[in-house]
């Protein structure tokens, strides 16, 4: 995260096409042979070092995060010596004595933005994390509760520091690939399209053109459908009795409907089903359905585990796991997830979990 600089504005062409990404390095004290594995994106390899010197060469689209580690087979249980850099159009250098963690990386525009930003956001983090485990070692006692309140307000202001400081962050550097890399990590599996796209749409058109760009304005097309008061897309599904269902048939038979996404094995879905019956127990007669869209791929676990837990409204599902159809449509990167629509299908709430459901529900069923 950095402030703007003149620098940073290089031309429209650096994300047009693919072009040459060399990472070059020297690391004086190394002699002999030694191993290095490197990865970024699904890619995963392992080159040999002699006398500290390596060279790569990558044809990319567009600017990629890796992270390169030392292989040290005698002492594997030593914390790992790693570091992280973004591959970027020209030439990159990790220059050091003994170690990559402690090295120096010189780069273009890409990892000078970089730089900034992890000079903020990681100190903030660390903090965070001290903060957490301040509250695991406070020993059991009266005083514990208090304490744990305090580090909690100091915890959530330090997170709002971070997410004031991206968002700040974003709208200085326009221009650079890393504020589009942290608006994809701070959206989340579930993209705020408000939020969001003004972000999105404040971008350098180059940027958007980049796999990146094109990925995650799609995302945003998607949320668009998705906001409070768009109406949601149609789609059909599968019964378990193997008969089609569509959303827009379920909703006619309801004032408002959950549109419930799980899975038998998703843990967190479970255990948020019994919030969800005792809603719809609660509710149902007072106009409130649900149709869940399960992501699981067996039929046999997906009926039991309704059976299970005991739920009595509309289920369906494609079996095809993640690559659920409906759950695609809907851009699910997370389960459980869920979308409250009323019977012409606009979009009421997004994400209503535990209490906040049953609320929800007891202001729109009077």
């Amino acid at each position: 995260m950095r402030l703007l600089l003149a620098l940073l504005l290089f031309p429209a062409f650096v994300f047009a096409q693919k072009g040459d990404y060399k990472l070059e390095g020297k690391m004086t004290n190394w002699k002999g042979t030694d191993s290095l594995t490197y990865a970024f994106d699904s890619k995963r390899d392992t080159i040999v070092v002699h006398d500290g010197k390596f060279s790569l060469k990558f044809n990319l689209e567009q600017p990629t995060l890796m992270y390169i580690r030392k292989l040290d087979y005698a002492h594997e249980k030593q914390t790992p010596d790693v570091t992280k850099l973004y591959l970027e159009k020209g030439t990159v250098m990790i220059t050091g004595t003994d170690s990559l963690k402690y090295a120096k990386i010189k780069g273009g525009p890409v990892n000078t933005v970089y730089e900034e930003r992890s000079n903020v956001v990681i100190p903030l983090n660390k903090h965070m994390m001290e903060l957490r485990l301040a509250i695991e070692k406070y020993p059991k006692g009266p005083q514990r509760d208090s304490f744990a309140k305090t580090v909690k307000d100091d915890y959530v202001a330090t997170q709002d520091s971070i997410i004031a400081y991206l968002l700040s962050f974003v709208k200085a550097h326009s221009h650079s690939f890393i504020a589009l890399q942290t608006i994809s990590e701070m959206s989340g599996p579930a993209v705020d399209y408000q939020k969001y796209n003004p972000l999105y749409v404040a971008l350098d058109e180059p940027l958007k053109k980049t796999p990146l760009g094109k990925a995650f304005g799609e995302r945003l097309a998607i949320a668009r459908n998705l906001a409070p008061g768009a109406k949601a897309p149609a789609f059909t599904s599968t019964d378990l009795k193997g008969d089609s269902l569509a959303l827009y048939t379920v909703l006619k038979q309801g004032k408002v409907t959950l549109v419930d996404f799980w899975a038998s094995w998703c843990g967190p879905c479970r255990a948020e089903n019994p919030n969800v019956v005792k809603a719809y127990n609660t509710y149902h007669e007072k106009g409130f359905n649900i149709l869940s869209v399960s992501l699981d791929d067996k039929h046999e676990k997906w009926e039991a585990a309704i059976a299970k837990d005991g739920m009595p409204w509309y289920h369906v599902s494609s079996l095809k796991g993640w690559q659920e159809p409906v759950a695609l449509l809907y851009d699910i990167h997370a389960v459980p997830d869920n979308l409250l629509l009323d019977s012409n299908g606009k979009v009421i709430a997004r994400g209503l979990r535990g209490a906040a459901l049953a609320e929800k529900l007891a202001g729109l069923l009077k």
